[in-house]
């Protein structure tokens, strides 16, 4: 070879191209491997700065890490199987260190695989959608692919068939996850459907899509987030004793109904107090647990409160209609719960929504010459139907005010603001002191023999 002249470096089994592999089938197998090692690294000190800020690897993992190997799936055929060892890093390693457990089942590990909005963590098993990845992208690239082999000098695409090849995408990938799930609701049990329903509901999983932002609020401690965990899935919670001040066996379930410690009332104070405060931008004459009118012998019918004394939530005027008066009402209930184990969650939301009108509607409408709302919520998230119409009528309205917003960003808003503040207070109830020292149980200290009297053998020195 001449001294200065450059030579090309030829190779029999490919190379690495544009971030993918072109080659033979060994040479793609020995770049995915490489390629692998690295994400493995990866993950592993994604796994490491878990164990610390298990919120942020989350974070770093679902909107960072996992988008390197995206592009190469959607860009190199037929390696599934090569990516097995990824998958195994991430099941063994990643997944117990920012849930909070040693162990992952294969059950769970299909649970967490599903969309969030499913009820899964959006943290799909490589393996398995790999491939379907890859015939998605020549797919969508089908038009651009036909330009290139064709050399054609201008560009024109077809816009209409590209929008549709890309709604075809998204319809055939939400029917595989409907389809995995069914599959795992037919495997596990009712329980693990019933917690996967509850997940799915809309606006639930809003704190686990969201950046841990601290200017919004939006963080969490690694105790918090494997509690949020905990709760979405129905785990057991560590770290807390086995019984509760009530003398009741300590449990998820138990700490978010017991009335002890006056956890309940804080949930739902903090709520009442977020609507209070999000209406009054937005509403005039805006009063937090307004009374009623006395009444002076309506006839109202049966199950309706009459006492004298009887306050709503929180009113405002100017919602609904102009000058209107609406009263709302908010309840939050546990879904787990003996009393809603044997409704479905649609069954739920109307049953205590019919609770709430049946105690005041009739009085709000006949008496006030106003609107009733009841807003329910549940402890997993969910809002009702009520709610949901009256949250989506708030954020119409804040979009009015505010011209420079639009309507999907008010209501993603409202949604987070109502989410976070309904986690923060229930996380609060699952470890929060419920009890204070009685005098009866002081007596009982104060009256242990501590065998601090001399006995009779016992002399003065």
């Amino acid at each position: 070879l001449k001294e200065g002249v450059i030579t090309s470096n030829i190779t029999s089994i490919g190379r690495k191209y544009l971030g993918s592999f072109i080659g033979t089938n060994d040479g793609k197998k020995d770049f995915v491997a490489n390629q692998t090692e690295g994400w493995k690294n990866d993950i592993e000190d994604l796994a490491r700065i878990a164990a610390k800020e298990p919120q942020l690897a989350y974070a770093a993992f679902v909107y960072g890490t996992s988008k390197r190997w995206n592009y190469v799936c959607r860009t190199t055929p037929d390696i599934g199987e090569l990516l097995k060892p990824l998958e195994n890093v991430i099941k063994e390693t990643f997944l117990p260190a920012i849930i909070g457990k040693s162990f992952i089942d294969d059950i769970f590990r299909d649970m967490i695989s599903l969309p969030s909005k499913m009820g899964g963590m959006s943290i799909p098993d490589v393996t398995e959608v790999s491939d379907r990845e890859y015939m998605n992208s020549l797919r969508a690239t089908n038009q651009l692919i036909n330009a290139i082999i064709q050399q054609d000098n201008v560009l024109n695409l077809d816009h209409a068939e590209l929008k549709k090849t890309k709604t075809d995408i998204r319809s055939e990938r939400l029917q595989f996850y409907q389809e995995k799930r069914q599959l795992i609701n037919e495997k596990s049990s009712l329980a693990v459907a019933r917690i996967l329903d509850l997940a799915s509901e809309k606006g639930v999983s809003c704190w686990l899509t969201s950046l841990p932002l601290e200017v919004y609020g939006f963080t969490m401690n690694k105790q918090e987030f494997h509690d949020c965990i905990a709760l979405r899935y129905n785990f057991k919670i560590s770290d807390v004793s086995a019984l509760c001040f009530c003398g009741q066996k300590n449990s998820i379930n138990h700490s978010l109904t017991c009335q002890k410690g006056g956890y309940t009332h804080l949930r739902h104070n903090s709520l009442r107090d977020t609507f209070a405060e999000l209406l009054s931008d937005v509403c005039k004459d805006v009063v937090t647990e307004p009374p009623l009118l006395e009444l002076s012998g309506e006839d109202l019918p049966r199950g309706s409160i009459t006492t004298a004394e009887a306050r709503l939530d929180v009113s405002a005027r100017s919602f609904w209609t102009p000058m209107d008066k609406v009263f709302t009402d908010v309840r939050i209930f546990h879904p787990h719960a003996p009393t809603n184990a044997k409704m479905s969650v649609t069954q739920m939301y109307k049953h205590h929504e019919n609770l709430k009108k049946r105690a005041y509607n009739a009085r709000v409408i006949q008496v006030e010459k106003g609107t009733f709302t009841p807003l329910v919520f549940s402890t997993t998230g969910g809002m009702g139907i009520e709610a949901e119409r009256f949250v989506k009528m708030l954020a119409r309205k804040m979009t009015i005010k505010d011209h420079m917003s639009d309507y999907s960003t008010n209501m993603s808003f409202v949604r987070r603001r109502l989410r976070f503040d309904l986690l923060r207070t229930t996380l609060i109830a699952l470890r929060g002191f419920r009890g204070k020292m009685t005098t009866s149980r002081l007596e009982k200290i104060t009256r242990l023999d501590l065998d601090l009297q001399r006995k009779p053998d016992m002399v003065d020195m």
